[in-house]
Formats: structure tokens, C-alpha cells, sequence
């Protein structure tokens, strides 16, 4: 295969940037009321640990910004709660 001027792609998809651990944490709880009937409580965290890394470079050829780093890679932490009433 011969590399030729004027044939890249204008958008290189699969360049990668730097690796961001992200952790996700769940707990719950059940309660039994009697036959059938339960209660469940859970709390999910995501990016618990609120870490935040840069985004991926721009890859699209001929932009202003190629190669730019322009944002975060993942947002805040997020932490939602659930009641579950099963009967």
C-alpha cells in the first residue's frame, strides 16, 4: 500500500486521546413485606469520584481547531436515589 498525497480522510475517527478512569458505583437494599410485596431502595453514583480529564483532540482536517483540545471529557458527578414499591 502507498501513501499518496491528497487521500487522508478529512475526519481521522480512530484517533484516541488519553485514558480517563470513570467509576460507577450502585447500592440497594431490599425489604420484604409479607409474600410478594418488596421495597427497594438504591443510590447511583456516576463519576463518583468526580474526576475530570481533557476531551479528545479536534480530527477534522482543515478546521481552525485541529488538534485542539477544546473541552472535558466527562462532566460532574451525578447521583441519583430510587424508591421501588413491588406488590
Amino acid at each position: 500500500m502507498i501513501a499518496r498525497f491528497g487521500t487522508a480522510p478529512r475526519v481521522f475517527g480512530n484517533l484516541r486521546g488519553p485514558y480517563q478512569p470513570s467509576e460507577n458505583i450502585s447500592v440497594f437494599k431490599q425489604f420484604k413485606f409479607g409474600e410478594g410485596r418488596n421495597l427497594e431502595v438504591r443510590a447511583d453514583a456516576f463519576n463518583a469520584f468526580n474526576r475530570s480529564g481533557l476531551a479528545d483532540p479536534d480530527t477534522t482536517l482543515g478546521d481552525t481547531y485541529f488538534g485542539q483540545v477544546l473541552g472535558v471529557q466527562q462532566g460532574p458527578r451525578q447521583i441519583q436515589l430510587a424508591l421501588r414499591l413491588t406488590f
